[in-house]
C-alpha cells in the first residue's frame, strides 16, 4: 500500500519496502489515462513516439556497428566445430616418427588473446584406442590436435572458450 503520493497527478509512489496491490497499479494508469485524454495531447504523444521509433529503426539500419562489435565478441568468446584426425599407417604400430594431428582453423574473427584461450574436446567416435588428444601451438587464428594412440581415426566435437576477451 503506497502511503506517498506525486504532487500532480497524486500517483502511488511506493517505496522500496512497501507492498504494490494491483488496483494502485491499474489506479495510477487510469489517471494518466485520463490526463492524457483531458489534455488533447493523445496525438500528439502518439506522433512523437512514431517519429522516435522511426529514428531509432534509422540508425541501427544505417549504424549496424554496434551489432557487428556484438557479433565479433560473441564469436571470441565461443565458437564450436567437428574435426576428425586419420592416424598414419604404419608397417609397425608401434613406432611411428610424428603424432597425427589436425589443424583447425578458426572461422570469423581471430583470438586477440592468443594463446590465453581454453579448448575443450569431446571425442565422438574413434576407431581403435586414440590415447590422449593434445591441443598445441595455439595461435590467433587456430590451433593444433594430435592423438598419441593407435586408432586409425577419431573425430571428436571441439569448443573454443574465451572470457578473458574484454
Amino acid at each position: 500500500m503506497a502511503v506517498n503520493k506525486t504532487p500532480n497527478l497524486g500517483l502511488h509512489d511506493w517505496l522500496g519496502t512497501e507492498y504494490v496491490k494491483r488496483e494502485e497499479i491499474v489506479e495510477n494508469f487510469r489517471k494518466i489515462d485520463n490526463e492524457f485524454g483531458a489534455s488533447g495531447r493523445v496525438g500528439d504523444l502518439s506522433n512523437k513516439i512514431g517519429i522516435l521509433s522511426t529514428a531509432d529503426d534509422v540508425l541501427f539500419q544505417n549504424d549496424r556497428s554496434l551489432f557487428l562489435e556484438i557479433d565479433k565478441y560473441k564469436n571470441l568468446r565461443f565458437q564450436q566445430g567437428i574435426a576428425t584426425i586419420t592416424g598414419v599407417a604404419t608397417s609397425n604400430s608401434f613406432f611411428r616418427d610424428a603424432d597425427p594431428f589436425v589443424q583447425i582453423t578458426l572461422a570469423g574473427y581471430t583470438q586477440i588473446n592468443a594463446p590465453n584461450y581454453a579448448v575443450v574436446l569431446d571425442v565422438i567416435s574413434s576407431n581403435g584406442d586414440y590415447g590422449n588428444l593434445i591441443i598445441y601451438d595455439k595461435t590467433q587464428n587456430g590451433f593444433k590436435v594430435k592423438m598419441t594412440g593407435s586408432a586409425s581415426s577419431v573425430t571428436f566435437i571441439w569448443t573454443l572458450l574465451n572470457p578473458s576477451v574484454a
